[in-house]
């Protein structure tokens, strides 16, 4: 599981993309997951899959359309490298 991506959610309105990026000839079986959780307090603890990305064996891209404070990657199996970028945009 990686580390937890906060969302800044002023920039939220403006979209937020997620792209999961499996490397060639790679192979992996994964999930995006997201938490309302708040920030503020202590560590992200409530995961809920992403409604799109989940159950995924290669590379994948979305959005968030609802807001959420936190997403991360959670790998079951994975030979290559796995890599989720999440995109921001300033308004």
């Amino acid at each position: 599981t990686s580390t937890p991506v906060p969302i800044n959610l002023s920039k939220f309105r403006h979209g937020v993309g997620l792209i999961v990026t499996l490397s060639t000839g790679g192979s992996a079986a994964y999930d995006v997951e997201v938490t309302g959780d708040d920030p503020a307090a202590s560590a992200f603890s409530r995961w809920n899959l992403h409604d799109i990305l989940k159950n995924k064996t290669a590379s994948a891209n979305c959005n968030l359309a609802f807001p959420v404070t936190a997403v991360r990657l959670n790998a079951d199996s994975v030979a290559g490298t796995l890599t989720l970028s999440v995109v921001q945009v300033d308004g």
